[in-house]
């Protein structure tokens, strides 16, 4: 996917695991300093923000705090996965890197 958009998936690889680790550790950090109460808040925010480590951070919040987090990582995909190969290859097509 990541060659796709015209990067490269090694880079790609090691951003997602930075990204899902700092999330994973400022995730609930945020969720204490701001005072989220909601469950939906908290999965989407664990979900979006850190990927696969952050929806198993957010299992250990709460089952239901988890399943917003997989969904909003689920939805997130989708959206990627349209995007992606609707728009993106018209960028590549014309891209001035040939």
């Amino acid at each position: 996917m990541s060659r796709t958009v015209g990067g490269i998936p090694t880079m790609t690889a090691i951003f997602v695991i930075i990204t899902g680790l700092a999330g994973t550790i400022l995730g609930p950090l945020l969720i204490r300093i701001l005072s989220i109460q909601t469950i939906t808040s908290k999965g989407l925010l664990l979900g979006m923000g850190a990927h696969g480590a952050g929806a198993s951070k957010a299992f250990e919040i709460g089952e239901q705090e988890g399943t917003f987090a997989s969904l909003a990582m689920v939805v997130a995909a989708i959206i990627s996965i349209i995007l992606a190969y609707t728009f993106f290859p018209f960028y590549t097509e014309y891209s001035l890197t040939d």
